[in-house]
């Protein structure tokens, strides 16, 4: 995020045309297009109309339909991260919504214009509001307001509209190519893009995306696609639902028009994140088990008009203040905008992942930069490229650069028209779909497979899986971030939990909040541009030069360097620390020319390189730089390398004073010898040492009869890695002494007639051979233990006078066949 800081003066209302005795001009449309694309071209970053100058913006209204967004705030709350927890209609955010209106209603007052001031309305619960602005004064007097955040122009459409979905709202005709679909159960298909990121071996590894809520923010859905309304729960999609809702309205301030997609972009977007894995050979979804809330917000794919910026911000905020977990927008612009931004750090600072596509283009303008809101921080920036091993292409139409954070393989080599398979209209139809659109839907359902294994991680949890999982990692591409996911590395990977000093664990650091100190900025004096590394990865921070302290996403700069979440891995600890040792962080402060990373000693300054141990018990570190303190709030997140694991079999029945019998217990998972930790019937633990081979032995002696409960409890390896474990082995001993009674312990090969009669336990171990006839009488019980057999041709009795209501039971079993029974 850029931060600007302006100066505040005192607003007056002048005459028109002028400001401060200087003669205002304002630009024509197609000067002002070609302005706008030179910084298009030359930034890579898209257009903020907020920090433009008056004559600009005024310029940009001239154009369009005067129609200014503003955004207010109370003086101290200017930072968006601060937003997910605000009542915006509390008393100091009313205060500052009154300041501007006022300044608003007295200027028309005076001014004696009959217009429609606030097109948009005023809702309370938002903290900006729309106002149509024709005067250059208004304007001016406007943005010196210091509870004023941003203004910008709502409506403007540069040029010819430039972007584009791959597919947006024109059906694509080309046929399925038959190698682009693969089948599979019980009726369905795959993409072969998913194919491509092992989809298929994340299926039978994850839940599916059962129980993750996804958003599709896009133009609705169609309501002829059956496999997105009645069929949506078919197949194996079962026991999920699809909920729809419609926040866009065709004119400025009119009524929505509901939840039915008139374009065909939206039906695409929820195909190939959720579509039914189900019947009649139409594709699966990446999440073909998870829960789908569409929500229609605009008539196309660019947000460029005040009523789709309006309803795709409305949407943002249901979809925040809801138990949706993962937002999918193949949407965009070239133009920042406040009020969406507003939106999406609402709903990022509520616990939701946001995907958003990086932007498709023609071919004449896929020059630009990552497009708004994916350029956000708050924001999972996501683009398409051509299949095949790295380094990437982009796809024909893509959109590529250093805030793209994934890439899906979308389209293929030999056709650019070739891309990922979803579901399309009519119904049953199928079809082509590109783009940064295609990609951006593909990755939603990839974290919500992800999501569906663990309902608890939150959003830096998900990324920094997706992270660990992708080809670049632990590196990062210019253009294409961490690269592509393999679904099938991402799966495998072992649980987070709770970091401690029990175990050898892979460590993962979020850094949710910086306190930079105060610097000077010998070339701006206004902004230092901080340079924070830390383990090899580097981000770039814009923060004013008194210091602040914040989310790393209000300063962070990620055109130049970095990424948000702000997640980093550290590497491992050793079973017995609970700590972490020897992290490197380094800062600077950049004053070259252009902004870059890479400390240069003739320009920059305040260089400090430190190692620091970060403790599991705390969640802030210090480092010191070279031009004060710097104080870190982290969360850790751990990961098991190995965990040592326990395995026990043994004697189950044992007859009272006859033969010890035995329990194994088998340890791995770690260098032996294990300690194992157990108690019987719940007495007091007890500590068993392994051998080299991980095998331990108890020994039970049957002196005493009745049942016995082996607890096993623990196992610490020789490094000191300790697993608490819950195994249970459950022993009974006999309370008939055989060898005592007469009865023996009934063992042995019998080929004859036998009666076997008592009033207590019948315990049996023979084998009856095929000239076999044994009859048990017992009046307690029978039990045929470990090593009792019956072949083919015995007959076995069985009578036992306690069964059955104290009428006894007769069981005869007549082996016929060659297994032993």
């Amino acid at each position: 995020m850029h931060k600007f800081l302006c100066f505040i003066s005192l607003f007056f209302f002048l005459g028109k045309g002028s400001l401060l005795g200087q003669e205002t001009s304002f630009l024509k449309k197609q000067k002002l297009d070609n302005f706008i694309k030179t910084h298009l071209q030359e930034t890579q970053q898209t257009f903020n109309w907020s920090i433009q100058s008056d004559t600009i913006i005024m310029s940009g209204l001239l154009n369009s339909d005067s129609i200014l967004v503003i955004g207010f705030s109370p003086p101290s709350m200017k930072s968006r991260s601060l937003f997910f927890d605000q009542n915006f209609n509390s008393e100091a955010w009313n205060k500052a919504r009154r300041e501007v209106k006022q300044l608003v209603d007295d200027y028309y007052n005076i001014s004696n214009i009959e217009v429609n001031k606030y097109p948009l309305g005023i809702n309370s619960n938002r903290p900006y509001f729309c106002v149509k602005v024709y005067d250059y004064n208004l304007l001016h007097s406007i943005r010196q307001l210091n509870t004023v955040r941003y203004t910008d122009v709502m409506t403007f459409v540069l040029g010819q509209s430039f972007l584009k979905s791959d597919s947006g709202c024109s059906p694509v005709t080309i046929p399925i190519e038959p190698a682009d679909t693969v089948g599979v159960s019980p009726e369905a298909v795959i993409s072969w893009h998913n194919i491509n990121h092992n989809t298929q071996d994340g299926w039978n590894k994850s839940n599916k995306g059962q129980g993750v809520n996804i958003a599709i923010l896009d133009t609705g859905l169609s309501p002829t696609q059956s496999k997105l309304n009645a069929d949506f729960d078919e197949g194996e999609s079962f026991g999920r639902t699809v909920t729809k809702k419609g926040f866009f309205a065709p004119t400025i301030g009119g009524p929505y028009d509901g939840w039915e997609d008139q374009c065909g972009h939206g039906t695409s977007m929820a195909g190939l994140a959720v579509g039914p894995k189900g019947f009649n050979n139409t594709p699966a979804g990446v999440a073909y088990k998870a829960n789908l809330i569409s929500y229609r917000c605009t008539e196309d794919v660019i947000i460029n008009t005040a009523q789709e910026k309006d309803g795709v911000s409305d949407a943002l905020f249901h979809a925040a203040d809801t138990t949706v977990h993962i937002i999918s927008m193949s949407l965009g612009d070239l133009f920042f905008n406040g009020m969406v931004a507003d939106a999406i750090a609402y709903a990022e600072g509520n616990g939701k992942l946001i995907f958003a596509a990086a932007g498709t283009s023609t071919f004449i303008t896929n020059g630009f930069g990552v497009i708004f809101p994916a350029d956000m921080n708050e924001t999972v920036a996501v683009t398409g490229v051509k299949e095949g091993s790295a380094p990437y292409e982009r796809c024909e139409t893509c959109h590529d650069g250093p805030e793209v954070d994934f890439v899906v393989e979308m389209e293929r080599v030999s056709n650019t028209s070739l891309h990922g398979v979803t579901l399309g209209e009519p119904d049953l139809s199928i079809t082509y779909v590109g783009g940064s659109s295609c990609a951006t839907a593909t990755t939603a359902g990839q974290a919500a497979l992800i999501l569906s294994n663990d309902l608890s991680m939150n959003s830096a949890q998900i990324v920094a899986k997706m992270m660990a999982a992708s080809n670049f990692f632990p590196n990062r591409d210019d253009d294409h971030g961490w690269g592509t996911v393999d679904l099938d590395l991402a799966l495998s990977q072992p649980p987070f939990e709770s970091c401690d000093d029990s175990l050898n664990y892979t460590i993962t650091m979020e850094i949710t909040n910086i306190s930079f100190p105060p610097t000077s900025d010998g070339i701006f004096n206004n902004t230092a541009e901080w340079v924070v590394e830390i383990e090899g990865q580097s981000f770039f921070f814009e923060v004013d030069i008194a210091g602040e302290s914040d989310s790393p996403n209000e300063f962070l700069n990620n055109s130049t360097c970095g990424f948000y979440p702000m997640v980093i891995q550290l590497g491992s600890n050793l079973c017995g620390e609970n700590f972490i040792d020897n992290i490197n962080v380094i800062t600077h402060e950049d004053d070259g020319g252009s902004n870059d990373c890479t400390y240069n000693s003739t320009f920059d300054d305040d260089y400090s390189s430190t190692n620091e141990t970060i403790l599991f018990s705390n969640n802030t570190f210090a480092h010191q730089g070279g031009g004060g303190v710097f104080t870190f709030t982290y969360n850790l997140y751990c990961k098991a390398n190995e965990r040592p694991e326990l395995e026990v079999s043994g004697d189950d029945m044992l007859c009272i004073n006859g033969t010890d019998g035995t329990i194994d217990a088998t340890a791995t998972g770690g260098v032996p010898s294990f300690t194992i930790t157990y108690n019987i019937n719940n007495g007091g633990d007890q500590t068993l040492v392994s051998d080299n081979t991980g095998l331990a032995q108890l020994v039970h002696s049957p002196i005493s009869q009745g049942n016995f409960s082996y607890l096993f409890s623990q196992v610490e390896s020789a490094e000191g890695c300790i697993s608490k474990i819950n195994e249970t082995h459950s022993l009974y001993v006999s309370p008939v002494d055989y060898a005592q009674g007469g009865y023996g312990a009934l063992t042995g090969t019998i080929n004859s007639i036998k009666d076997y009669e008592t009033d207590g336990v019948i315990d049996a171990f023979q084998v009856l051979d095929s000239l076999a006839i044994v009859d048990y009488d017992s009046g307690i019980e029978i039990n045929l233990l470990a090593g009792f057999e019956i072949k083919q041709g015995a007959l076995f009795y069985a009578f036992i006078n306690g069964c059955n209501n104290g009428n006894g039971g007769l069981n005869i079993i007549d082996s016929d066949s060659n297994e032993k029974r």
